[in-house]
């Protein structure tokens, strides 16, 4: 293929969009979902277009769950719109940008939540959990005793003798 071909055979995607795709965080299903959806759409100048979920599972080499699943995430951001006509689902990107839903940076659990009022964990709770405490094993009472047979009960008194 020349260079001249390729050129004809492009996606027009407005800048717009582009920036607007660099600020929202998706998995990588998803993104290969939508790269499909602009594809069939922008690539053929469309806004909407019929893609079975037959398409997207051999387009992306992804699973149809994950496909689902995938594509009810991009819904639910208002990234991708879908429309129901008889039994065909179309896709198409949802244009007004401001309607996007982008979610938060990875969230980790020692992020507080304000809206229910919950708090980070503190050192101390981890620490008091049992899952945290340390296991009584042979090995471990093992150890203890060769500690306190070459240190004595108490290393206080052996660090105030040396």
């Amino acid at each position: 293929m020349q260079l001249d071909d390729r050129k004809k055979r492009t996606v027009r995607i407005p800048t717009e969009i582009w920036e607007a795709l660099t600020k929202v965080r998706i998995s990588g299903e998803e993104w290969q979902c939508l790269c499909l959806i602009l594809r069939k759409t922008y690539g053929w100048h469309k806004s909407k277009d019929w893609i079975s979920n037959s398409q997207f599972v051999n387009a992306t080499g992804i699973k149809k769950q994950s496909v689902n699943r995938a594509l009810k995430k991009l819904i639910a951001k208002n990234i991708v719109s879908k429309k129901a006509y008889e039994s065909r689902q179309f896709y198409g990107l949802n244009e007004d940008l401001r309607r996007w839903k982008p979610s938060a940076k990875k969230l980790t659990k020692n992020v507080s939540n304000k809206a229910s009022g919950s708090k980070p964990k503190s050192f101390s709770d981890v620490s008091n959990n049992a899952a945290h405490k340390s296991i009584i094993t042979k090995a471990s009472i093992t150890k203890e005793k060769e500690f306190e047979k070459t240190f004595g009960k108490n290393p206080e008194e052996f660090i105030r003798r040396v």
